[in-house]
């Protein structure tokens, strides 16, 4: 799993998942709005299990993108 994440494109990744875990933001997003509907304790639908796996799906994959690119940079030495 580590080799196709690192095989992903940084930036491509981290635009497309960031807009997917904001989409739409008008009224408001999906995931925040399936976060206020456990939070209420309102059913979830099949079709609400799938929105939470596709807007938070691609954010996922783009914070373990990121953090993958960051733990393998050298440490900085300060003098």
């Amino acid at each position: 799993m580590n080799k196709l994440i690192d095989k992903l494109p940084t930036w491509p990744i981290v635009i497309i998942g960031g807009w997917m875990a904001f989409a739409p933001v008008f009224p408001e997003p999906h995931l925040v709005q399936k976060l206020l509907m456990t939070i209420n304790g309102d059913a979830f639908k099949l079709i609400d299990v799938f929105d939470v796996f596709m807007h938070g799906g691609l954010g996922l994959l783009a914070v373990m993108k990121v953090w993958r690119e960051l733990s393998r940079r050298p440490a900085v030495e300060t003098s």
